[in-house]
């Protein structure tokens, strides 16, 4: 029975390196795509913006006119919505085809949440496991009375925890930011399905 425990403390405390090591991987992956979701939040609220300028000749009746200012902001805002939002506006007689536009965009939504959706369910959860893992030779320092194996241990287990906090924390921020960002451009993107289909039904 020791040798089972002896084996159970062995592995995971071997666990602690690799834990640590993903946690800074993570945390390293985390503002970098903090940066770069920045700089991408930045490039949707001009799209957006010139979308709605283009909206208001649609709006207006001015079909061709739009589609020429939807294809500026396909040209100049590059984006998965500018694009399945101008392949819906062509001339395409299958309104199964189009539809698939609405799918692509929010499998292409679904994607972009993946990564902080596992940066909010994985960073806490490593910061657990490394704060646990060195309880455990804490606690034994502390019987034996070594204050510097209670003190070293103590140390690696607060900052894994608040690692593992501050990536979940990242992760959260960008989940709800592109999630926002997701909402409007397939608000945005139903609403060109729709007005393509009911000019379609009113010429027929």
């Amino acid at each position: 029975m020791l040798s089972f425990f002896s084996t159970l403390t062995w592995v995971s405390t071997g666990l602690l390196v690799p834990c640590i090591a993903l946690l800074l991987y993570l945390l390293v992956r985390a503002l970098l795509l903090l940066g770069q979701d920045w700089q991408q939040r930045q490039q949707d609220l001009s799209l957006l913006k010139a979308l709605d300028a283009a909206e208001s000749r649609l709006v207006a009746g001015e079909f061709a006119d739009y589609k020429t200012r939807l294809a500026e902001c396909a040209g100049r805002y590059p984006s998965p919505l500018s694009g399945h939002m101008l392949t819906v506006m062509e001339d395409m007689t299958k309104r199964s085809v189009r539809e698939r536009q609405l799918g692509d965009f929010a499998l292409h939504g679904d994607n972009q949440l993946s990564f902080p959706r596992l940066l909010i369910r994985l960073g806490p959860s490593l910061g657990l496991i490394g704060t646990l893992i060195p309880m455990g030779p804490a606690l034994a320092g502390l019987a034996a009375g070594d204050m510097a194996s209670l003190t070293q241990n103590m140390q690696v287990a607060f900052s894994t925890t608040v690692l593992g906090i501050v990536i979940g924390s990242i992760g959260f921020v960008l989940h709800q930011s592109r999630k926002r960002r997701f909402a409007q451009g397939m608000h945005r993107l139903e609403f060109v399905l729709q007005y393509k289909t009911e000019s379609e039904a009113e010429r027929s």
